[in-house]
């Protein structure tokens, strides 16, 4: 009897190890292909983002380029605000309303370009309109985020050349499309 009982518990004990190696293949199995998927799946998925940041990238660098290539060969430098009378900064209470923004910017153009100059000039009151509304609209962090200084400058030097109105543009016949080379910001304190 004790015969039969040892084989019938041998028996069954290689159809436990048969069914736990079946159990062991199937899990790993299924893990590996959960990993299979995990890694190669989200990875093509990722693909496009990172293409997009790698443009971004890229498009921001071509941006700076230009800015130094637009360069004026022989500059004037418009100032926004009066040297004389105002300082030549603005003082700006941002968005937040406890903190003050002291900016100081000039205008590259082309020494030649007197027109140019002489058409800002004549519009200070609405460069200075444009400067104070930019700025207002900011908040203390991003005023003073070093990534910003860059769109600073790319938004100015476009909101200045679209100060220019079709008639002169199509009488203008300084170096490059527009009459503003480049924005330098001379001076930008956080208060």
């Amino acid at each position: 009897m004790a015969e039969e009982e040892s084989e019938e518990g041998g028996g069954g004990g290689g159809k436990k190890l048969i069914i736990i190696i079946i159990i062991v293949l199937l899990l790993l199995g299924g893990g590996g292909a959960a990993a299979y998927f995990f890694v190669f799946a989200s990875g093509d998925e990722d693909k496009p983002k990172e293409d997009a940041a790698q443009e971004e990238l890229l498009e921001e660098e071509r941006e700076r380029a230009s800015n130094v290539l637009e360069k004026a060969k022989d500059p004037y430098y418009f100032q926004f605000k009066d040297q004389k009378s105002e300082g030549g900064e603005y003082i700006i209470s941002l968005m937040d309303g406890k903190h003050f923004l002291r900016v100081r910017m000039v205008a590259e153009m082309e020494m030649e370009e007197v027109d140019a100059q002489t058409y800002l000039e004549q519009r200070r009151p609405l460069i200075d309109d444009m400067i104070i509304s930019y700025f207002a609209s900011m908040d203390s962090a991003s005023a003073q985020s070093p990534e910003n200084i860059d769109r600073i400058k790319k938004q100015m030097k476009k909101k200045l050349n679209a100060l220019y109105d079709q008639d002169f543009l199509k009488d203008y016949q300084g170096k490059g499309k527009n009459p503003v080379k480049r924005i330098l910001i001379t001076k930008i304190i956080l208060n």
